[in-house]
């Protein structure tokens, strides 16, 4: 029996294990891993290549949407009409909705060169009414049987307004252009005819809303809100 040392051995079973791996890998596993490598090439790419669009998508979509969104345009301030576009709409209103029973008809209406007296013609003279010493805060309206005991008249719309302290809100005429003592002096009042204002028109507020302007322009007491 040959005997073979120890040490041969170990250098036998050394030898046979490298040769067992050479033997893998130059013949599967070459092969397994040239596949396996080259997939992960691709998915890597594809992962690679998945990120940098998502990120090039992410950089450039609010640069996108900053450009292509339309430019603000500052609107522009609304004009306030002036003291005569004002009285314009009102002499029209005023001989347009006026009554017609004789005596609360309004004749004629116009306004002094300063545009602070509003004077009012009808049958039995006229009143100056003095913008300037009005209270825009104390408009306000009511409905007025004009009937008295000697003829029925027809429902009167009536606007009235009051004076600042220590002014004078109209002064009255008779048709000899003599100061009537009868109207009171705090308080002014413009009329109507109550069946020819149309229904749902909003006149009433419209009306107010140009006469408190027109009383702001003309030096009187703005309107101001005092609950809020």
């Amino acid at each position: 029996m040959h005997l073979i040392p120890l040490k041969t051995k170990v250098r036998l079973l050394e030898g046979d294990r490298g040769s067992a791996a050479r033997s893998l890998g130059g013949g599967i596993c070459p092969k397994m891993g040239s596949s396996l490598m080259n997939r992960v090439e691709r998915w890597a790419g594809l992962w690679l290549a998945s990120v940098l669009c998502a990120g090039a998508m992410a950089w450039t979509a609010p640069l996108c949407a900053a450009q292509s969104k339309p430019a603000h345009k500052k609107s522009a301030p609304v004009k306030e009409p002036t003291a005569a576009e004002l009285f314009a709409y009102l002499r029209g209103v005023l001989l347009q909705y006026s009554a017609d029973d004789g005596v609360n008809d309004n004749l004629e209406v116009s306004i002094d060169p300063t545009a602070t007296v509003l004077t009012i013609k009808q049958p039995d003279g006229h009143c100056d009414i003095f913008l300037n010493a009005l209270d825009a805060n104390t408009v306000s309206w009511d409905v007025y049987d004009a009937t008295d005991s000697m003829q029925t008249r027809a429902p009167l719309a009536r606007l009235n307004v009051v004076s600042v302290a220590g002014k004078k809100a109209r002064t009255c005429y008779d048709v000899e252009n003599n100061i009537d003592p009868g109207p009171s002096a705090t308080r002014a009042r413009i009329l109507f005819s109550w069946e020819k204002i149309p229904e749902g028109s909003g006149f009433q507020s419209k009306f107010t809303k140009a006469f408190k302007k027109l009383i702001t322009q003309s030096g009187g007491s703005a309107e101001v809100s005092l609950f809020k």
